[in-house]
């Protein structure tokens, strides 16, 4: 035990972590709502706020429940940690704030693994003699989806462009593969990223009707820049210099590739219809669906969009057996 942590007895080291229980277990219930954020937005709301009561999503809820239940259950959750603070406080005063911090400061096991891991990092940079970082392409997308201040690009551009390439990718993987259990780690995966990519049609198809011809004109624009950044990603050039090819001389040969060419155009299965249900594809003068056409991916306009292909991955079902391989008949 350290100087620090003997200004509490050990009774009173007990009796603190009795208090400090429920707050910090509140702390990490925000923080898996975080990540759960946008699928209880639009599967649990109520979950959401008894989460994480100062989530963005929330503003997506409002409609989605009675505006006593909003509130009150915001307000409990909020101020529930706050009499048991006040009780630690009262009985251990400032003793209380550095035995916590001596816990959870640089002796902490959280943070020994976060230094283990960063080490261990370094230890690969210097032992192995290269490693693949993000992808230009991809990184340079992100970068512009996290630096726009304005939410609705941000949905665009994560829940429709990156998530909606994901499930197209994660789909034709599911479509070759014959392993049983990859099927249904896959079916798991699908599910969840057609929930996001359906909440991000939902929630901005009203938006999108509102806008102006110019604002339109940027998203459209912004949307098609993603599609081909996307789409060059796997040109795969790191790999080919990787391996010292001549990449000016391998980049024609792939897209001569029909296989390649084939794949990359089913990428787009998911992103085409649910741009044309937002209102990107015709919008304005159609300009989106002009630079579709340039690409040769406009024939997938009127396939099935994710808000009508939820349903169809539902884990509850696969749960139950239905269209499961490993259950027995």
């Amino acid at each position: 035990m350290s100087d620090r942590s003997a200004l509490l007895t050990e009774g009173e080291q007990r009796r603190f972590w009795v208090l400090v229980a429920l707050p910090l277990s509140l702390a990490l219930l925000a923080y898996a709502g975080q990540i759960l954020s946008a699928t209880l937005a639009s599967r649990a709301p109520v979950g959401l706020i008894a989460m994480i009561p100062a989530d963005p999503f929330l503003i997506l809820t409002v409609n989605e429940m009675p505006t006593w239940a909003f509130f009150t259950v915001g307000f409990i959750r909020l101020t529930l940690p706050d009499p048991l603070l006040w009780r630690i406080g009262f009985e251990f005063g400032p003793a209380a704030k550095t035995y916590l911090d001596t816990e959870l400061g640089t002796n902490s096991g959280i943070t020994r693994a976060v230094n283990a891991l960063d080490r261990a990092g370094k230890h690969l940079d210097t032992k192995l003699d290269r490693r693949y970082p993000v992808n230009a392409h991809l990184r340079m997308l992100l970068d512009d989806i996290v630096e726009d201040s304005r939410w609705d690009m941000t949905y665009l551009g994560m829940q429709i462009m990156v998530e909606g390439l994901a499930l197209a990718a994660f789909g034709f993987m599911y479509q070759q593969t014959e392993e049983p259990l990859l099927k249904k780690l896959l079916r798991y995966v699908m599910s969840d990223e057609a929930r996001h990519v359906a909440f991000g049609v939902l929630s901005l198809r009203e938006v999108y009707a509102d806008l102006t011809q110019a604002e339109l004109r940027e998203r459209q624009e912004f949307a098609f820049e993603a599609a081909l950044r996307m789409r060059d990603r796997f040109l795969q050039q790191e790999v080919w210099e990787r391996m010292g090819a001549d990449v000016s001389k391998v980049l024609p040969v792939i897209f001569d590739n029909e296989d390649r060419r084939e794949f990359q155009h089913l990428l787009f299965t998911k992103i085409v219809p649910n741009c044309k249900k937002l209102g990107l594809l015709d919008g304005g003068d159609g300009w989106l669906r002009k630079r579709f056409e340039e690409i040769n991916v406009i024939q997938y306009e009127d396939w099935i969009d994710t808000a009508e292909e939820v349903d169809s991955f539902a884990i509850q079902r696969e749960l139950e057996g239905e269209d499961n391989p490993l259950v027995a008949r």
